[in-house]
């Protein structure tokens, strides 16, 4: 089976490997702080280390990432990117790259990226909005926002997925003052007049208690 053979900013990354000053110092990595992981909270839950407009390559360089952050340019011709580390146990269990703000390059990215693993894997299955591609020992997942600006990519174990399962079963997020229902796939929070998350483009669940949805 081909391999996936990932490298942020030039350093190989592979999952089920140990968080080593090596590694943190090779892609750039910085801890994510309780507020960004508030900020960042579109994607999956648990990253603890993140690089922000970092270089993506993989499948031996067939598939490379770029950022475009020039604030000289047109906003048509930016774009980001950035890449987050779950690990459990100080072990790399999971990976998120993504390619963010700008809906045509995310929807190329997201054609060609998917293009390749066709070719590599074979036709993906469906899983909602995701494209899942299951390899030996893990998933790969692809993911274009709902409103097409961000395309995302996760490479989990599935030893992670079943935890991450077993975590989140029936699990509500902590409800936060003005909100009044979340996303039961990201646990992103909504106000009232929203129906669907933004990203995921599931229906949106009510908090359960509270007098306001009476």
């Amino acid at each position: 089976m081909k391999k996936i053979e990932l490298k942020i900013n030039s350093c190989p990354v592979n999952l089920d490997i140990s968080i080593n000053s090596k590694l943190i110092e090779g892609c750039k990595l910085k801890k994510i702080s309780f507020f960004s992981n508030l900020l960042y909270k579109k994607v999956l839950r648990g990253a603890e280390y993140w690089t922000k407009n970092c270089t993506i390559d993989c499948f031996r360089e067939k598939f490379i990432l770029i950022p475009s952050s020039d604030r000289k340019l047109h906003p048509i011709e930016m774009w980001g990117t950035s890449a987050y580390f779950y690990p459990l146990n100080n072990i790399l269990k999971a990976i998120t790259f993504q390619c963010i703000g700008n809906i045509y390059v995310a929807q190329s990215t997201a054609i060609e990226f998917e293009n390749l693993c066709k070719k590599y894997y074979g036709n993906p299955e469906l899983w909602g909005l995701f494209c899942a591609w299951k390899l030996k020992n893990s998933m790969l997942l692809t993911q274009l926002s709902a409103n097409g600006k961000n395309f995302y990519v996760h490479w989990i174990t599935i030893d992670y997925i079943r935890y991450i399962k077993f975590q989140n079963m029936n699990k509500m997020p902590k409800k936060e003052s003005d909100s009044t229902s979340y996303c039961p796939r990201c646990k992103a929070q909504y106000r009232e007049g929203f129906s669907k998350c933004s990203d995921c483009g599931v229906q949106l669940e009510k908090f359960k208690g509270d007098i306001n949805y009476k």
